[in-house]
């Protein structure tokens, strides 16, 4: 193989790379989807102002709901990229983001001296982060 036949067959390696990272955010950033990470968001963190035993026992619940969302993810998605350790590694620098964010948000709430800090914090945690998604997907488009 010539050069120039390599550099043509790389060329074409990476338009279908760049191809399938679209397909793929287009199906992880649809609307749908991004609703329904933000209610996934949205219940467990508010549920901690509940009464006992229910403050914050919405947890598990939640977990069984991600990992069903994640299977079912993974079999519906038009592609399925490898997870690569820079993807886990922004996911989990995401996660810890909005826990430190639902933190301050919360504790800047009670003391204040508002009655359901927890769900105050939910919602502008859930609302920034459908901005900020909405920003990072139109940003890749």
């Amino acid at each position: 193989m010539d050069a120039e036949r390599a550099e043509r067959a790389l060329d074409e390696i990476r338009r279908r790379e760049g191809q399938t990272r679209a397909a793929h955010a287009r199906f992880v950033w649809s609307p749908a989807g991004v609703a329904i990470l933000a209610v996934a968001l949205l219940v467990p963190f508010a549920s901690y102002d509940l009464p006992d035993p229910w403050g914050g026992g919405l947890f598990v619940p939640w977990v069984v709901l991600m990992a069903g969302l994640l299977f079912v993810h993974r079999r519906r998605a038009p592609v399925r990229p490898m997870l690569t350790t820079r993807d886990a590694a922004w996911g989990a620098a995401g996660g810890v983001l909005l826990l430190g964010a639902f933190g301050a948000v919360s504790s800047a709430a009670a003391a204040a001296g508002i009655s359901a800090p927890h769900a105050l914090a939910a919602v502008v945690v859930t609302v920034c982060g459908v901005v900020v998604v909405g920003l990072i997907e139109k940003r890749s488009s």
